[in-house]
């Protein structure tokens, strides 16, 4: 039987449209051997075929066109800051539901004068490709 000297003890990887971020915790004889962060960054040159529109790049856009800071429209929808982030970076797994997605995004086109149903038509296609119930 061969006994492992090291173990992983947290490995976590996080993507977004833009970093991609590694970060490892190796433990050996239960003190901490290695501990390393990887952080890469990339910026996508053309639109792959058949790739969906960006959702949070057309509320944000809308916003800097309104000349508003995320904190005007978290004022204008009493959404939290932090979820406007996440919708404009389409990270719709940082929100708390299926339920909130939908109103919170629907909420953020509102407050940047977007036309809602089409925000929504984009959206529900979106969650059916990524599976989000």
């Amino acid at each position: 039987m061969i006994t492992p000297i090291s173990e992983i003890s947290m490995l976590c990887i996080t993507c977004n449209k833009t970093t991609l971020s590694i970060h490892l915790n190796v433990i050996r004889n239960e003190k901490v051997f290695f501990e390393g962060r990887v952080e890469v960054s990339f910026v996508q040159k053309e639109q792959f075929v058949g790739e969906m529109e960006l959702i949070g790049a057309r509320l944000n856009q809308a916003r800097i066109a309104a000349d508003l800071a995320l904190q005007d429209i978290a004022d204008r929808t009493k959404i939290s800051q932090r979820f406007l982030t996440a919708i404009e970076n389409d990270d719709f797994s940082a929100l708390p539901g299926r339920v909130y997605i939908f109103g919170f995004t629907k909420a953020f086109a509102r407050a940047v004068g977007l036309d809602e149903e089409s925000i929504v038509v984009a959206l529900r296609e979106k969650m059916q490709l990524v599976l989000i119930d």
